[in-house]
């Protein structure tokens, strides 16, 4: 099997950073759905409380209930999660206090023994504050005498970059205990399953939420459990090279079913005695245009043998063109936070699904991206993380205008910190807002726009248009250095300085010179010098909007109380003003160097001054 790229390893690495909550719940068999559309780890708001209390019973070791470590699971209607950790007393029993008793409150509560996690799912029940729950555990064996495989299904279509193949294995544990080789033994013991894969495969997707649970050796798939009593899903995809695909395996075990599904724009399967199905629009496979070729029961041992002509990559089914991309980052010292909101528009009238196979968006993400999460609404319509490391939109889709959103993280390396984006296609809009936290947001591709305030959080705002297919969009984050403090003596020095010129200030009015040395003081000098701070301080209140340090609604009352001001102090001063004496036939002398003024003239030919005032600024 081919190494899979150092991108495809941190898609790896993404899956297990999805969280305990999908181990968990494919652990104890619920819908995986529940945990991918986890947002985000948030604590719910306040609500009534209650407690949860139960007893793990290990019935042929009742010793072995003591000191279990039991884990409690919530998840509420806004899709909210959090978790609570204990462990069993002496008798097996635990206890939950003051968590969260709101109907609707789902739970799941699982206690983990010999590595394997027993549990069950609870809903809070109206007028309830406590409940009890019985979590059974028992010692897992190692041995397959119960297991056969129920239905075996091979899904192709594309990746973003290749050919996609999703394995999905029903598995049956007909026994009572649960079927299970622990780490410590997987050296020696023989897995649980083993699925001979092709030699071209690469980039293996492991099951989600456990990617422990395999292994690999060689071409084959090694699969150590755990599988629970009934029905059990293992699902698995790899890539293959373009081209045809040629499959011949052994299936150790047999299937009582083989479903072979592909594209309907794409021939069907050749060479073994494939029987069409019958097309259900509730299947999970439908949703892509997908035709079913089946196979009957296969004994243990059989050979699955099977050609498949695929066109080529392009040839049919629509692409999905983004309209605007906007990012949102918060940044501390260690990681960057980025949460992605990608919008498109389906036509009216056009497909909602890709008939090609292929996924009708694939979106970049960084190479060292973690912990990819994405919403409910996003996953509904098809989004996962692509084999090729890539984020995927498969749909269906409605037609009109839609967005998808997930969120990841990034780790800071070095300062100032940068945060690059590459789109594989034309991106008319990108807008990148950068939480307001003592930093400073630049980019040679962007430009800067007013703040944006969303609740009490101000973001500053990066523009972009027209971004080119693989154009690389960089913006740096710099953080704001506080300025050394001054020495005392300076800060003394300083001080000095400024109570001399407030002396300075408020007595040069009391003291008029001789009007044979000077000309008389002008009254009107405070007036003036009072509306240029009004006139400062306007100018400082519509900078501090323009950078998103005030409101719309605080700009617009400060800046006109500033303003009322100016406009009463220059009422003021013409009221006050003495009545213009008549015309004088005598021009009169320069008020600056004493130099007869021509008639009309508004300056002095000697020295330059203006003979008048100019009007104030409005």
């Amino acid at each position: 099997m081919r190494n899979g790229r150092s991108r495809h390893e941190r898609a790896r690495a993404t899956l297990v950073a999805l969280g305990v909550g999908i181990a968990l719940l494919s652990a104890l068999g619920a819908a995986p759905g529940l945990a991918q559309g986890v947002p985000g780890m948030s604590a719910p708001g306040p609500v009534a409380t209650g407690t949860i209390r139960g007893r793990v019973i290990h019935d042929q070791r009742p010793e072995a209930a003591a000191g279990v470590e039991v884990l409690l699971y919530g998840l509420r209607s806004s899709s909210e999660p959090f978790t609570e950790a204990t462990r069993t007393d002496a008798q097996g029993e635990f206890r939950f206090e003051d968590i969260f008793a709101t109907p609707g409150t789902i739970y799941l509560i699982a206690a983990r023994h010999a590595e394997v996690a027993y549990g069950t799912r609870i809903e809070w029940e109206p007028g309830r504050d406590e409940t009890f729950v019985e979590l059974p555990i028992n010692d897992p064996t190692e041995s397959t005498a119960d297991l056969s495989v129920e239905s075996l299904g091979l899904l192709v279509d594309r990746s973003c970059e290749a050919l996609r193949v999703t394995e999905t294995h029903i598995l049956r544990n007909s026994g009572e205990r649960v079927l299970y080789v622990s780490e410590a033994r997987r050296g020696e013991a023989s897995p649980l399953l083993v699925v001979e894969l092709p030699a071209e495969a690469g980039n293996l997707m492991p099951p989600l939420g456990n990617p422990a649970s395999v292994s690999l050796e060689g071409r084959n798939l090694l699969y150590w459990g755990p599988i629970y009593p009934d029905t059990h899903t293992l699902e698995f995809s790899y890539t293959l090279p373009e081209g045809p695909v040629n499959v011949r395996r052994t299936l150790p075990r047999g299937a009582d079913r083989v479903v072979v599904s592909n594209p309907d724009s794409w021939p069907a399967p050749m060479g073994a005695p494939f029987t069409p199905a019958p097309r259900d629009p509730m299947a999970w496979n439908s949703r892509g245009g997908t035709r079913q070729s089946v196979l009957s029961a296969m004994p243990p041992g059989a050979v699955l043998e099977f050609d498949m002509l695929v066109p080529p990559r392009g040839s049919s089914g629509p692409s999905l063109a983004l309209t605007e991309t906007r990012i949102w980052l918060e940044t501390d010292d260690a990681i960057i936070g980025v949460n992605e909101q990608h919008a498109f528009e389906v036509p009216d009238g056009a497909s909602a699904h890709s008939n090609s196979g292929s996924p009708l968006l694939c979106i970049e993400i960084p190479d060292d991206a973690e912990g990819l999460q994405s919403s409910n609404a996003s996953l509904a319509l098809g989004l996962i993380l692509d084999p090729s490391g890539q984020v995927a939109l498969r749909g269906p889709l409605p037609p009109g205008p839609g967005t998808v959103n997930f969120q990841y993280r990034l780790p800071v390396e070095g300062e100032p910190a940068r945060f690059t984006r590459r789109f594989t296609q034309p991106l008319p809009v990108l807008s990148v807002l950068v939480s307001d936290t003592s930093l400073v947001a630049s980019s040679k591709r962007l430009h800067r726009r007013r703040s944006e305030r969303s609740g009490d959080r101000v973001f500053m705002y990066l523009e972009g248009f027209a971004i080119e297919p693989d154009e690389r969009v960089e913006v740096e984050l710099a953080r704001i250095t506080p300025s050394a403090p001054l020495p005392q003596w300076t800060n003394v020095g300083l001080v000095g300085l400024a109570a001399a010129g407030a002396v300075i200030f408020m007595t040069a009015p009391l003291y008029r010179r001789r009007e044979s040395d000077l000309q008389e003081i002008d009254g009107n000098d405070t007036a003036r010098r009072e509306r240029d701070y009004l006139y400062a301080a306007i100018e400082d209140i519509d900078h501090d909007f323009e950078t998103g340090k005030v409101s719309e609604a605080d700009h617009a009352r400060m800046r006109s109380e500033l303003r009322a001001q100016a406009v009463e102090l220059i009422r003021a001063e013409q009221a006050d003003a003495p009545e213009t004496a008549p015309p004088r036939t005598d021009p009169g002398n320069c008020p600056a160097c004493g130099t007869e003024l021509t008639p009309g003239a508004k300056f002095c030919a000697q020295c330059g001054a203006r003979a008048s005032t100019g009007d104030p600024p409005g």
